[in-house]
């Protein structure tokens, strides 16, 4: 964490054409206990990272985040979606983005691109969506399928979701931060998911079909 908010050893570095800003955010369930170093880790962070890359020479940065920071719906949800107001990530995470806009309009200029990563999944994942639905299937705990308002209680699927593969993500964060640094990516947050949405049963069903489990599903009351 002190590398991180006091970068000055990556100031002896001559030259780089890319940086990637790629950090898990600090627990924030307990807030305020932790607040600091939420809001340093996910504000002070990327501003001192992309300080270091501008003096690097770097000509592009990407700084690589969460879509949990929307609110949660039904509709799919596009970069000008509306963020969770009172969620200490996500402000925190906004405050972080729009410090480093700052970066894109500076001389020399630094291009910024935000990314907001939706589903990340992948392999030696401990904590997250994924591995808490393993969990409870191994277990036998209930797994909640809220039905959409157009679904009866009985068909209900749960969450819609986007999932992507974290190979897929690293393959398309590197090539986004060749487009941000060849000048043809003028966007500066887009939202990074999988193409088509899949649903919390049929995930759960697929890891009761690998390990030979019956999930079992809870459908709150409306």
């Amino acid at each position: 964490d002190r590398d991180l908010l006091e970068p000055e050893r990556f100031f002896g570095i001559e030259s780089i054409d890319i940086a990637y800003w790629c950090v898990k955010s600090p627990p924030f369930r307990k807030f305020p206990v932790g607040a600091g170093k939420l809001f340093s880790m996910n504000v002070a962070g990327p501003v001192r990272a992309a300080e270091a890359a501008a003096a690097a020479g770097a000509k592009a940065m990407i700084a690589v985040g969460s879509g949990s920071l929307y609110q949660p719906g039904w509709q799919p949800i596009a970069e000008t979606g509306d963020f969770q107001h009172f969620n200490p990530y996500a402000i925190s995470a906004i405050a972080g983005e729009q410090a480093l806009h700052v970066f894109h309009a500076g001389k020399p200029r630094l291009g910024m691109l935000c990314l907001r990563l939706f589903g990340l999944f992948g392999p030696g994942q401990e904590q997250g969506l994924f591995p808490g639905l393993v969990n409870r299937v191994k277990t036998g705990a209930g797994i909640a399928l809220p039905p959409h308002p157009d679904e009866k209680d009985a068909d209900a699927n749960g969450l819609q979701l986007s999932v992507t593969y974290v190979d897929d993500a690293v393959r398309c964060i590197a090539e986004l931060g060749r487009l941000v640094h060849s000048g043809r990516v003028k966007d500066r947050v887009l939202n990074v998911a999988g193409p088509q949405p899949t649903s919390i049963r049929r995930i759960s069903e697929l890891i009761g079909r690998s390990t030979h489990l019956v999930p079992h599903y809870e459908v709150p009351l409306r």
